[in-house]
Parts: C-alpha cells; sequence; structure tokens
C-alpha cells in the first residue's frame, strides 16, 4: 500500500469514527520518532507496547529501533486498522528484525491478555485520544500502565496542540473536565520532557512521563539522545534559535528592509549546536559549557549542605557555544532557582547572580550544575526534570547572550585537571576525575 493509499484508508476510518480515530492524518514520521526517542537510546533487550497503532506509522518506525531479542506489542481498538497492521507486519521490512516477536491485540487496552503482561515493559507508546474519553477511563489507562511499566520504564504519548483548549471550549462538559484534569495531574507529578513536533497533522505535543524511581545507574543503559535542534547548511541550532530570529525575518519581509535580516545571522549564531565528540568515562567529569576556566575553588553553600565542595566556574563570552551538557551520567534528583543579582558573569559577586540549579545523582556521588546570568544575559533554558536520567556528555539546556556555569563536586572525591585560564569544550573537555 502505498502512502496515498494509506492516508485514504485513514481517512475512511475517520469518517466513520471520528471519536475513536481521533486524528486527521497517520502520525508523521517526525512524530513517531520523537515518540520512540527514549525506545531509541537504550541498550540491551527491551519490551515495548504500543497502543492506539492505526495503521502502524509509529511502530514502524520504533520497530526500526528494535533488534531481534526485543518484543513489540500493538494495540488496536479498530478491527480494520489491526488487519492493516497485521499485514503491514508481514510485509514491511520495517519490522524485520523484530517480527517474530511483535504481536497484534484487537480490542481495548483495559483487557489485553495475561501473555502481554507476564513481564512488565520497558516502554509504552500511546496515541490515546485522552481527552476524548471520559475521565474514569482515563484514570483506569494510567493506572494500567502503571501497573505493567518497570520502575525505570518511560510512558511516552502525543496531544495535538490546542486540542485541550478546543475540548473545553466546544465540548465543556464534566466528562471532558474531568478527564483534562487528570492528564494535568499526571503531566504534574511524572513528565521528564516534553517536545514540540511541528511537522504533523496538527502539530503536536509529546510527553514523556516516569511513574517510578530511577537510580543513578539506570542513565548508564542509555545513550545520547538525539539533539532537540534544526540544521541549515551545514549548521545545526538549537529550536530557540526560532524565538529570536523568526520574528526577525519576518520584521524583514512585512517591512521589505535588509538589517533586520542581516541582524539574525549573528544571532541564529549564537544558538549554534555543533557536533561534539563525546568519549563516555565514568571516571571522569566533563565541562558542561564552552568557555574560560574563571574560578577553582574549594567552597561551602549552604543550598548544598554543611559539606565541602570544589567549584570549577566556566565563564561564556558572547562569541562561546552556548549549549550546555551534562558533566556526569545520572539521575536529576532536584531542579531549584536561586539568586537576584545581575553582575557582570566574570566577577565573584556572579555567584550570587539568579541561577539553576541542578543535582545529578551518580554512582560516584552527588554533582550539582548552577546556571548563572550575567549582567546581559537575564534567560536560563533548563530542561531537566526531577527523576529524568541524563547521559555524560548530552545537551540539558542552554544560557542566552553571555554568562557563567558552575559545577560542584564533593571536595576530596576528584582530581581537578584543569586550572584558571584554560579554554574547556562542553562534553570533550575532562575537568576532574573521580579518585
Amino acid at each position: 500500500m502505498t502512502t496515498l493509499e494509506e492516508y485514504k484508508f485513514f481517512a475512511e476510518q475517520f469518517s466513520s469514527d471520528s471519536i475513536g480515530v481521533s486524528a486527521l492524518a497517520p502520525t508523521s514520521a517526525f512524530a513517531a520518532r520523537e515518540m520512540g526517542s527514549e525506545v531509541a537510546r537504550t541498550t540491551g533487550r527491551k519490551r515495548v507496547l504500543e497502543v492506539g497503532s492505526g495503521t502502524g506509522s509509529i511502530a514502524a518506525e520504533i520497530a526500526k529501533m528494535l533488534g531481534p531479542d526485543d518484543e513489540l506489542w500493538m494495540v488496536e481498538y479498530n478491527a480494520d486498522f489491526t488487519e492493516f497492521l497485521s499485514n503491514r507486519v508481514a510485509t514491511d521490512s520495517s519490522f524485520a528484525a523484530v517480527r517474530e516477536h511483535t504481536h497484534v491485540f484487537t480490542g481495548s487496552i483495559l483487557d489485553l491478555p495475561e501473555e502481554a503482561t507476564a513481564e512488565k515493559f520497558d516502554y509504552i507508546v500511546s496515541s490515546l485520544p485522552f481527552n476524548s474519553f471520559p475521565g474514569d477511563f482515563v484514570q483506569q489507562v494510567f493506572d494500567l500502565y502503571q501497573e505493567i511499566l518497570k520502575p525505570s520504564g518511560c510512558l511516552s504519548y502525543i496531544e495535538y496542540m490546542g486540542g485541550r483548549f478546543l475540548k473545553k471550549t466546544f465540548q465543556p462538559d464534566d466528562a471532558v473536565s474531568e478527564s483534562n484534569a487528570i492528564t494535568e495531574k499526571m503531566m504534574d507529578q511524572f513528565e521528564i520532557r516534553k517536545t514540540p513536533v511541528l511537522l504533523n497533522v496538527p502539530p503536536a505535543w509529546i510527553h514523556h512521563l516516569r511513574f517510578g524511581e530511577t537510580k543513578p545507574a539506570d542513565a548508564e543503559r542509555l545513550e545520547l539522545r538525539p539533539r532537540d535542534s534544526f540544521q541549515v547548511a551545514d549548521q545545526r541550532f538549537d529550536w530557540d534559535a526560532l524565538l529570536f530570529v523568526g520574528p526577525l525575518l519576518a520584521w524583514a519581509f512585512a517591512r521589505k528592509k535588509l538589517w533586520p535580516a542581516l541582524l539574525a545571522i549573528p544571532v541564529a549564531l549564537f544558538f549554534r549546536d555543533p557536533d561534539r565528540d563525546v568519549q563516555q568515562d565514568q571516571k571522569a567529569i566533563l565541562a558542561g559549557a564552552d568557555g574560560e576556566v574563571l574560578e577553582v575553588a574549594t567552597v561551602t553553600e549552604p543550598e548544598l549542605g554543611t559539606g565541602k565542595w570544589t567549584r570549577i566556574a566556566v565563564f561564556l563570552s558572547i562569541l562561546d557555544v552556548h549549549v550546555n551538557r551534562a558533566p556526569v551520567a545520572g539521575r536529576v534528583s532536584k531542579v531549584w532557582h536561586k539568586g537576584d543579582r545581575f553582575e557582570v558573569a566574570s566577577k565573584p559577586e556572579a555567584v550570587h547572580n539568579e541561577s539553576v540549579y541542578t543535582q545529578i545523582e551518580t554512582k560516584n556521588g552527588p554533582i550539582v550544575v548552577a546556571q548563572r546570568v550575567g549582567a546581559v544575559a537575564r534567560r536560563i533554558v533548563n530542561r531537566n526534570k526531577p527523576n529524568s536520567l541524563l547521559v555524560q556528555g548530552e545537551k540539558f539546556g542552554l544560557m542566552r547572550f553571555g554568562s557563567r556555569l558552575d559545577i560542584y563536586i564533593p571536595a576530596g572525591s576528584a582530581e581537578v585537571l584543569v586550572q584558571v585560564g584554560d579554554v574547556v569544550v562542553a562534553g570533550e573537555t575532562k575537568i576532574a576525575s573521580y579518585t
């Protein structure tokens, strides 16, 4: 079946059951890959459950991430879709590696057979339109997901942008409000990441939730996540660039002026996200930012307890890459804000500037990363959430327009490998080594 025929088949199903299908077209490959992004970065054997499989557009992308020892279950309520799915599994080369361990179940997710749940899943990928269902059903589904997921497992589900707002506006009944309240509660409690996908019909949010408590060692089973960036020519840029470059280009077009378009070039370069050759080394602590080592000192800080810490501060000039990367692999245990000053980032007083702290638990002990604003830089982007897992060298945020990044290491636990004045590269330079 060609792509055109698949879209036609999907449209026919939508016209006969718009509530059940609840989508205008099959999920795009871009959204499908993001829904499977946590699956893709996990090494070793894994079990994956996909719920609301439709024509299999998501499952086909996930199947490419699986090996012959992995297992894939697909659940679809619509019998016409499951017939299509079974044929796709049998003929689509995307399923070649995992075909013998792929299962298609027709029915409600709440009726999943014991054969499927005999062993808990590592990942659940869900396309169920939660804001189209009654609240009690939504609660039952989330309860089931928590029951059949491993403690370190992850639920990824798609939600169309504006979907909850439209439901509240055009269908303002108690059932819709109840289901929305349940999903919002789940996100508040368990969401570890949310990613927009604009290249989908309609554009969507992909939510990633983790219900159980992770351990630092769980991060060692993961590979670097694909970067949330876009490419123009041979350069990659963080998505935050669009917030600044987009208005400049729109202004240039609307006013027929050249200078806003020219200004967009250096602004975009500030958000560049170049490739980095990250060498995983659990004994090493890597630089979290590009720049010059500003300070190496033994300090105490009330926010971090009564013990002493080695603080390694790196100053980022306006010309440096401002993407920040995890210095170690581990579990994010805490993220908090502190400070209210805006001193020049290179001055000692900048330690009291507005900052975002991220505490990472590792098998070697805790590491704390502090992103600090400067006199001009007033915006910190931190995409970490408690209970999320970071791979060493993984991108987790950025700082806008020149700042500093401090890494705190328990004093005496590691040998410092840099000194004041050294130039470091995020994700590549070893700044310390555990003793």
